[in-house]
C-alpha cells in the first residue's frame, strides 16, 4: 500500500471481488479446513484489504465496494453452507465498516444472483439449475458481468456519495420472488 500511496498519494476505490464457492460440500461432509478456506477466501480477505487500504484513502472520497452474493441473503442451496455464511458475513462487514470508517469513506456491497459468462456458475451450477434460477427471476434472464459492473460504477461514483452501508441486489428480482 505504501508503494501505491507514494506513487499516487492516495487510494480512491477498493473493490473486494476475490472469492468463490470452492466446492459444494454438505455440512456432514465438511472439513474444518474447507470451512476456514471458504471463510478466509470470501470474507477475511475483504477485511484484510479494507484494513490495509483505509488509511490511504482520501477522506470524503474513499469508496469500499464488496461483492457479496444472493446466497448471503437467502442461504444459497445445498452444499453452500460455508459460502453462504461468508457472503452473509460480507453484508455484516460492509455495514460495520460503514460505521467504522464514516464520515470519510463510504462502504457498500453488491449481492449478485445468477451471473453467467463467469467461471462461478459454469463450474458449480448445472444447466438445469441455471434454467430454474432464470425462471425464478422477474426479468427471465441470467445476469452478465456488466450488470454487476454497473452497480460497482455507481457505488464508486459521486452519485453514491450519500450512500453507505447499503447492499444492491443484482439478481433480476430473484431475491423477493
Amino acid at each position: 500500500m505504501e508503494a501505491i500511496a507514494s506513487a499516487f498519494g492516495h487510494i480512491d476505490i477498493l473493490v473486494n471481488n476475490a472469492g468463490g464457492l470452492v466446492g459444494r460440500v454438505p455440512l456432514g461432509e465438511m472439513s474444518d479446513d474447507h470451512w476456514r478456506h471458504v471463510i478466509d477466501l470470501n470474507l477475511s480477505s475483504a477485511m484484510y484489504c479494507a484494513r490495509a487500504v483505509a488509511p490511504w484513502m482520501t477522506p470524503g472520497s474513499g469508496r469500499i465496494i464488496s461483492i457479496s452474493s444472493l446466497a448471503g441473503r437467502n442461504g444459497g442451496s445445498r452444499g453452500m453452507v460455508a459460502y453462504a455464511t461468508a457472503k452473509a458475513g460480507m453484508i455484516g462487514l460492509t455495514r460495520a465498516l460503514a460505521k467504522e470508517l464514516a464520515p470519510g469513506i463510504t462502504v457498500n456491497a453488491i449481492a449478485p444472483g445468477l451471473i453467467l459468462q463467469t467461471p462461478f456458475h459454469e463450474t458449480f451450477t448445472p444447466e438445469r439449475d441455471q434454467l430454474a434460477m432464470i425462471e425464478g427471476t422477474l426479468v427471465k434472464r441470467a445476469g452478465v458481468p456488466e450488470d454487476v459492473a454497473g452497480a460497482v460504477v455507481f457505488f464508486a461514483s459521486d452519485l453514491a456519495s450519500f450512500v453507505t452501508g447499503e447492499v444492491i441486489d443484482v439478481n433480476g428480482g430473484a431475491y423477493f420472488t
